[in-house]
């Protein structure tokens, strides 16, 4: 769905704001060749708890802010993302949010899923994805892994596992990665914390009882990851045992153009 607005500017010229929470087409206008564009893809899913302990957060999906070049008269396809399945048996990760895009002038990739219980999540990789999925638990009495990295967007933030935190790394212009799992009470303190996109958009989901960045999934000590906030392109949170985790979130898109 696209929405626009108007604001008028001591030149003559108006700005003009159009958002995209579905999937349409804009068209620039006779005499406009750049715009600013906003895109966001969609997150990924929080991966599965099977027995052995909790799924990881899923990774935001990957931002791209910056001005391009526009043809006047020229349609251009706008397709939002789509939020990844959160993992739903065997302690399976969950699944990578799909690209949102603009003509072929602009993707913003999708965030990587979570990790299952004892599994690695989706890391992200140079333009592959957004953020990276956080890693399941390792087990009955241990915490889960890192967060994964932040990715993709403008920049690229390549990041492994064993090298980050309990909380997911920030990317520039990318989603931030999903918080890992925690399964034994023994871990009063829970699962990391997604990691921060840009603007509001684009956060990891939470691991086991942490905290999600802007937009993303929860995972509780039990039950199953919440979904990330709808055209925010979080990641969903992780789910807790025996528990299917959260789906990623939708993508968004804004156009800020003058006419």
């Amino acid at each position: 769905m696209a929405v626009s607005k108007l604001n008028p500017v001591s030149s003559g010229v108006t700005q003009k704001v159009v958002e995209f929470t579905s999937s349409g087409s804009w068209t620039a206008p006779t005499g406009t060749v750049t715009a600013s564009v906003f895109a966001v893809g969609g997150g990924g899913g929080g991966g599965h708890g099977a027995a052995s302990g909790s799924g990881g957060g899923g990774g935001g999906g990957g931002i791209v802010n910056k001005e391009v070049t526009v043809t006047p008269g020229t349609t251009y396809t706008i397709t939002i993302g789509s939020g990844g399945a959160g993992g739903s048996t065997n302690g399976n990760r969950g699944a990578t949010g799909s690209n949102t895009t603009i003509g072929a002038i602009v993707t913003a990739y999708g965030g990587g899923g979570g990790g299952g219980s004892g599994g690695s999540g989706q890391l992200a990789t140079s333009g592959a994805t957004g953020g990276g999925g956080g890693s399941g638990s390792g087990g009955n009495s241990g915490p889960g892994g890192g967060g994964g990295a932040g990715g993709a967007g403008m920049h690229a933030m390549t990041v492994h596992q064993s090298e980050v935190s309990d909380e997911g790394a920030v990317g520039l212009y990318g989603g931030g990665g999903g918080g890992q799992g925690t399964y034994s009470s023994t871990y009063a303190s829970g699962g990391g914390r997604g990691g921060d996109g840009i603007d509001g958009y684009g956060g990891g989901g939470a691991g086991k009882r942490g905290a999600p960045g802007p937009g993303g999934g929860t995972s509780a000590y039990s039950g199953t990851g919440s979904d990330g906030v709808a055209n925010r392109g979080g990641g969903g949170g992780g789910g807790a045992v025996n528990n299917s985790g959260g789906a990623g979130s939708s993508g968004y898109v804004r156009i800020t153009y003058w006419s």
